[in-house]
């Protein structure tokens, strides 16, 4: 990469006319950006001005919005949103709707990023709607996606699980491979939602993928994740097994704001193991790169961390002092709700290591408003949780008794969602394994890796298997909406139960991939069971396509499920069809329709 930079660098220097120097300089920066933001930064920069001698408004759209978007990668938001905005004006005056929509898009990451979560949901629907009024489905899929992403950050689980599937269900339509960012960003949704093993499931997934794409970017984001599951979950050893690999990746790939959140993530790891040298160590990591930073959310971070490790050392009034500081800078900025209450809640905590229990239920109190308006259902409960144990130190038994009843009342209800959790889990395991079979399928017809005939005969076989799992998930889906069903008293909980049971039935009878297995079935075996019927009449039209499916290779569970019968019927039939055509027990019925000529 680094040669492939130095070969365009020189082609650069040769280069005299503006616009072709600015489309050169666009190159570079894209070349440059997964290794050195700041040498992206300012190939870029570079690019803007020689685009704006050009006088070609495509390219200049094009060049300040990579600008905004190379600022937002080395933390200089305020840059990054002037840039776009810019870019976004010119692209808007000159029609040019792509470039619009992108810009619309990458404005929304800044806002989101920001926590303006408001304005960020404004652009994500306007992206939306050019998209989906230019039927560019794959652009419709990746605002999805984002837009799952923002509602995990708003707490609104719920959305997010539509969003996502919604975005899963199109890159199936149009065969395309799933981008691994949306495993990191299910990941991520399991995280918030408590549902530690499904989290970790996806991102093992994803990272050998990760890795032969060398996507370093993405396996950093992985890594990172890995280590926040474990953390979260208790398990210490195994987050800081994690911690080198994904610091260096990283150093090397990640953007100012995802490495001072990470090394600050990775300070609390090693502060709670007792490691206060390394967790100091990450600290001043992070604290270097806000330096050169706009972004006081991530400064705030940092004194957090800081005070994190004086009270894990049990400095209670640093920790105190740093913790206010870290609280006055959010509440300056007005961002970041999530942060607000998680840092309220930690000087809480240092108030009640000091006895001082009337500041520490005022801390507490604030904590608790913001993570229920929200909705940050965990931190809710750990709030619910503190306020009873400090009311009753305080002597206050009716309050520490009512807090008692209502975290008490919120774990009953985090119980009841987890089997709404387990249900989408296999709903979006359905819908990637149906888009990743769909992307296969695309792939071999693409690179004719197969004759017709041959392709054909895969393809029904892929199929079989997909109806096989297709009918597993169904069914086991069925059982939890019908659990679901019976064991709650919501209204609302009751009509998402008959919606999922109406889903399983219609995904059972009537799919795209069922019809597409009767045009290939049609295509591959049509003079194959007139020929059948020819020579045995007393074949029934069931029995002519068990016998084809037989010849495909598919085994009597696979038949069973793409014809929509019981295995048991299956087996009848395969009974009839060896009785009528008298094939003896010792023949494989498999073997023998495979050597059956028409």
């Amino acid at each position: 990469m680094h040669a492939e930079a130095a070969k365009l660098e020189k082609k650069i220097a040769q280069t005299d006319t503006p616009l072709e120097k600015a489309k050169l300089l666009n190159q570079l920066s894209f070349m440059l950006h997964s290794y050195d933001k700041q040498a992206s930064w300012n190939a870029i920069h570079h690019a803007a001005k020689e685009a704006r001698m050009a006088d070609d408004p495509e390219i200049l759209a094009m060049s300040l919005w990579r600008l905004g978007v190379s600022s937002r990668a080395i933390g200089r938001m305020d840059d990054a949103i002037a840039h776009c905005e810019e870019a976004l004006g010119i692209a808007r005056e000159a029609s040019l709707t792509l470039i619009h929509q992108g810009i619309i898009n990458s404005l929304g990451v800044i806002y989101q990023q920001q926590g303006d979560f408001e304005k960020a949901m404004e652009l994500y629907q306007e992206s939306l709607a050019l998209a989906t009024a230019a039927q560019g489905k794959k652009n419709v899929a990746v605002i999805h996606a984002n837009l799952g992403l923002l509602h995990v950050a708003k707490s609104s689980f719920r959305e997010a699980f539509e969003n996502y599937h919604h975005s899963i269900r199109l890159y199936a339509e149009i065969g395309e491979t799933l981008p691994l960012n949306l495993f990191t960003n299910i990941a991520q949704l399991y995280l918030f939602t408590g549902n530690y093993k499904e989290s970790l499931d996806y991102l093992l997934q994803a990272l050998p993928m990760a890795r032969q794409q060398q996507k370093v970017q993405i396996e950093a984001t992985i890594l990172t994740t890995i280590i926040n599951v474990h953390y979260e979950f208790g398990q210490l050893e195994q987050a800081v097994s994690y911690i080198a690999e994904a610091a260096a990746f990283i150093a090397q790939a990640g953007e100012y704001a995802t490495q001072v959140e990470s090394f600050v993530e990775f300070s609390r790891v090693y502060a709670d193991t007792g490691d206060f040298a390394s967790a100091r160590k990450y600290v001043e990591r992070a604290e270097a790169l806000t330096a050169s930073t706009e972004i006081e959310y991530l400064q705030s971070q940092v004194l957090f961390a800081k005070g994190y490790i004086q009270y894990s050392q049990q400095q209670f009034q640093d920790a105190l002092e740093l913790y206010t500081q870290s609280i006055g800078i959010l509440q300056t900025s007005g961002i970041m709700a999530g942060n607000k209450a998680i840092i309220f809640l930690s000087r809480a905590l240092v108030y009640e290591s000091l006895s001082e229990f009337n500041t520490a239920l005022e801390d507490l109190h604030i904590a608790r408003e913001i993570a229920e308006e929200i909705n940050f259902a965990n931190e809710v409960i750990r709030i619910y949780s503190h306020l009873a144990r400090i009311y009753e130190k305080s002597g206050d038994t009716p309050q520490a008794l009512h807090y008692y009843k209502k975290y008490s009342e919120r774990k009953v209800q985090q119980l009841s969602e987890a089997a709404w959790y387990q249900t989408q889990n296999q709903l979006l395991r359905f819908d990637m394994e149906k888009a990743q079979q769909n992307a296969e399928l695309l792939r071999l017809r693409n690179e004719s890796l197969l004759k017709d005939s041959e392709l054909q005969q895969q393809e029904l076989k892929m199929l079989g298997r997909f109806f096989v799992q297709t009918s597993e998930i169904m069914q086991n889906i069925r059982q939890q909406a019908e659990v679901l069903k019976a064991q709650t008293a919501e209204e609302t909980t009751k009509q998402l139960a008959n919606k999922l049971l109406k889903y399983v039935k219609t995904t059972l009878t009537e799919t795209d991939n069922r019809r597409t297995f009767e045009h290939t079935f049609e295509k591959t075996h049509g003079a194959f069971i007139q020929q059948l019927a020819s020579d045995f009449p007393a074949l029934t039209p069931t029995e002519l396509r068990v016998s084809a499916l037989l010849k495909t290779g598919l085994s009597t569970k696979e038949i069973a499920s793409t014809l929509n019968l019981s295995t048991r019927t299956v087996e009848e039939h395969r009974g009839n069809i060896r009785r009528k055509m008298a094939i003896p027990a010792e023949i494989k019925l498999s073997a023998f329709f495979a050597d059956y000529s028409i």
